[in-house]
């Protein structure tokens, strides 16, 4: 059958599988360091400033680190046997 289970994608799917786990620790780790210069700074002046300071420090954080995964790791799970 052809969507049979092969030890390759068996494989694949668990290197994979391992990279979001590391792709999410890395995230962690990386918002963590940036938490260093974000409450060192000067707080904004408003609720809004405020609330629009940490969704925007979360979300680039997270999407540059998700997106170096999705770079560099991900193909390699696909090419490396």
């Amino acid at each position: 059958m052809l969507l049979a289970e092969t030890p390759r994608r068996k494989l694949v799917t668990l290197l994979v599988n391992w990279g979001h786990w590391f792709a999410l620790l890395n995230i962690i780790i990386a918002v963590t360091i940036a938490a260093i210069y974000i409450l060192n700074s000067p707080a904004p002046g408003s609720v809004v400033g405020t609330f629009y300071l940490f969704t925007n420090w979360m979300s680039h954080i997270g999407f540059l680190t998700f997106f170096s995964f999705v770079i560099v790791i991900l193909p390699l799970c696909y090419v490396v046997p």
